[in-house]
């Protein structure tokens, strides 16, 4: 299931470029939004490295569910080869495996009467 659908994803040293496979227009990263830039960002950090630690900011980057599932499977798998630590609004933002290393931490602040 990809993350952009209808797009392929292409990272050079200089940029990151979208491309759309019905018209093969390419999307220059000037013309990304930044929340898109923001989570290619992250899962290529998630997919590249091992033995890191990573705090993840979940609640802000406001993904639909499908995306949302991608990137919490993406977490889980990163997890196997480093420290993930997740902040959440609520507890079940982020549907935890007992097999993996991932840390939450609830932020109150921006849901007071969360468990």
């Amino acid at each position: 299931m990809p993350l952009f659908p209808g797009f392929d994803l292409y990272l050079d040293e200089q940029e990151i470029i979208l491309l759309n496979r019905k018209t093969s227009q390419q999307i220059h990263q000037q013309a990304i939004s930044a929340t898109i830039i923001e989570i290619i960002s992250i899962l290529s950090h998630l997919i590249g490295f091992d033995g890191k630690i990573f705090l993840i900011e979940l609640s802000d980057l406001h993904l639909n569910p499908r995306a949302d599932k991608i990137m919490q499977q993406i977490i889980t798998e990163s997890s196997e080869k480093n420290q993930v630590i997740c902040a959440v609004d609520t507890a079940s933002s982020m549907r935890q495996d007992r097999s993996s290393s991932i840390a939450l931490i609830l932020n109150k602040k921006r849901n007071p009467g969360a468990m």
